[in-house]
């Protein structure tokens, strides 16, 4: 085997190999498998057989036509291939080109790193490392923006359905967390704290349910009240969801298509945990075809019986 150390270019991939890494050749090798991450254990008999890539002449370099992680090779200990050891190669991406060295990228290359901001493809240099104490409002950024996401990011798959229009480059999510961002957390100079009242979980024009408002009833249940305002845009097709997040443990519940703006009431049962815990509400509205939404509203802070 061979033993170096290198930066490797194949595929439009930058990657750079630590030192010491084992190598073979093409011929030495037998069968290979990405294990995602390289996180996971991996049996030796689920490795597939090995592909070809024809001018591709090291596992490193077949790793590159595959893959951006790492990848782990069985190979021979003896010439008839009795016997097997597990090789790992660890890889590090870079960054990737995605329309040859002229196009745009992301990622670190070198002291140049590439992203796309506002829906341009950009150049920064490398941020330097700083020994200086972070400001007041570099504290009460950073604070509030872990706040935000965690908040956030356990409600991704509503957000991304329902919050406002995708713009350029922003997601639905990226557009939710500009939002609370600005709106909806406050520093107190120690911790950040989100203010659940204005807290949006969708955003758009369709008519929001009226008189919207959920009470607490026993056996873990939220009735749900409102007024059937089907008119201009809102139909009594319209769907109702409800939002319930429980602060102290993170938790979200998420009650999808619950009842018609036309039915004017419905119950929903919260699982056993959030028994007797207060928890925060909201609702809103989505067309029959889930392409409009209303924009959520919050119905309070409310202790489960």
């Amino acid at each position: 085997m061979q033993v170096c150390s290198r930066f490797v270019r194949e595929k439009g991939l930058f990657l750079e190999q630590t030192p010491n890494d084992p190598r073979t050749n093409l011929e030495q090798s037998d069968t290979f498998l990405e294990e995602k991450r390289l996180r996971k254990a991996i049996l030796l008999q689920s490795l597939p057989p090995l592909h070809k890539f024809g001018h591709l002449q090291t596992p490193l370099d077949m790793a590159l036509a595959d893959s951006k992680t790492a990848f782990i090779f069985a190979l021979p200990m003896t010439a008839n291939g009795i016997g097997k050891q597990i090789i790992t190669l660890n890889l590090t991406v870079m960054g990737t080109y995605e329309q040859g060295i002229l196009g745009a990228f992301s990622g670190l290359v070198g002291p140049v790193v590439g992203a796309n901001f506002r829906g341009k493809n950009v150049m920064r240099g490398r941020p330097k490392k700083t020994k200086k104490l972070a400001t007041e409002n570099q504290l009460a950024q950073r604070g509030k923006f872990t706040a935000v996401t965690a908040f956030l990011t356990p409600a991704n798959s509503i957000l991304s359905s329902y919050f406002a229009n995708q713009t350029g480059a922003k997601s639905r999510y990226n557009l939710a967390t500009s939002y609370h961002l600005q709106e909806a957390v406050e520093w107190d100079g120690v911790e950040a704290t989100i203010l659940f009242d204005k807290a949006l979980f969708s955003k758009g024009s369709l008519l929001a349910p009226q008189n919207l408002a959920a009470t607490a009833v026993a056996g873990s249940q939220l009735q749900l009240d409102w007024v059937n305002n089907s008119y201009g845009n809102a139909m009594a097709t319209d769907q109702l969801q409800v939002v319930v997040y429980e602060p102290i443990g993170g938790f979200y519940e998420f009650f999808l298509n619950v009842a018609t703006r036309a039915d004017v009431t419905a119950s929903i049962t919260l699982p056993p945990y959030m028994a007797g815990a207060q928890v925060q509400c909201w609702g809103f509205m989505v067309s029959a075809n889930s392409k409009l939404k209303s924009t959520s509203q919050y119905l309070g802070a409310i202790t489960v019986v």
